[in-house]
């Protein structure tokens, strides 16, 4: 345990300051006396190179304050201050969340520029409310930060939030797991605009007292006010920002099956009554 702590740039550059003027008063001093303490062999380049990390701006050094910061480590951040600028590299040290990250993690977040997080992403995060609650935990600096980190277009992330803040509790409710896809969710969402959301809570809240779990295409057509054998509710947008309002019927029919006919006629003369077409 001992050892360790010279072998961490930023603390052996702790104990070399704290000892200058009453233990010693060079680096070779420095090196012969903690040698023998830590029973370790340090040469006093690793005290030089200590110290010269420990002058880098905080918001750079801090980033290891848990990871640690190895000699091989130290070396290469030092590479990379000269090869970038300081400032620069702080700038991108902001952005970093080293949550779960090692030092060569962390080196790795700041050669992409802080852009990406070296952090893996789970696997299978394809649905909307898993895209969403990942984004929301982990705290990154941006959209697009996160959407580069999870492998998807920033649209996509911007569509799992959308749904996300949408849909209330009793809705998420009925689609535990991954069981909401995004071309229900934006159905869902528009379904709210059209009816409100407290129509929506109760239909969802009256929906999740069903002894078995419905399917999501049976939980649209509920919510949706509409729950009868053979009918599927589809919500789509209008095309174009000021296009008129239309219903669109679609009826899925069979030319062997006898009773098409007298289907197609009875959605004829329900529409002709509701739009009083004579």
């Amino acid at each position: 345990m001992t050892e360790k702590v010279v072998d961490d740039a930023l603390r052996l550059a702790a104990i070399y300051k704290a000892g200058v003027g009453t233990q010693w008063n060079t680096y070779r001093q420095a090196a012969a006396k903690l040698s023998r303490l830590f029973e370790t062999n340090l040469a006093p380049p690793r005290i030089a190179e200590a110290l010269a990390v420990s002058r880098l701006p905080r918001v750079l050094t801090g980033l290891f304050d848990k990871a640690g910061l190895s000699s091989g480590n130290a070396r290469a951040l030092l590479r990379l201050a000269s090869q970038r600028g300081e400032s620069l590299l702080a700038a991108s040290a902001a952005e970093i969340d080293t949550t779960g990250m090692d030092a060569r993690d962390i080196l790795r977040a700041l050669r992409s520029g802080g852009q990406v997080s070296s952090r893996a992403a789970p696997p299978g995060l394809n649905a909307p409310l898993a895209i969403a609650a990942y984004y929301l935990k982990g705290k990154f600096p941006s959209k697009g930060v996160a959407a580069a980190h999870m492998g998807i277009p920033q649209s996509r992330l911007s569509e799992a939030i959308t749904i996300e803040k949408t849909l209330p509790a009793e809705v998420k409710m009925l689609f535990p797991g991954d069981n909401l896809t995004f071309a229900a969710g934006k159905e869902l969402v528009r379904l709210i605009a059209l009816r409100g959301v407290n129509n929506v809570r109760a239909l969802a809240a009256e929906a999740g007292r069903s002894p078995r779990r419905p399917s999501p295409q049976l939980i649209l057509n509920r919510l949706a006010g509409i729950d009868i054998p053979g009918v599927d509710v589809r919500v789509r947008k209008a095309p174009g920002k000021n296009a008129k309002r239309r219903l669109i019927v679609e009826l899925h029919l069979q030319e062997s099956d006898a009773n098409s006919v007298a289907a197609l006629e009875f959605m004829i003369e329900m529409l002709k009554t509701r739009f009083g077409i004579e």
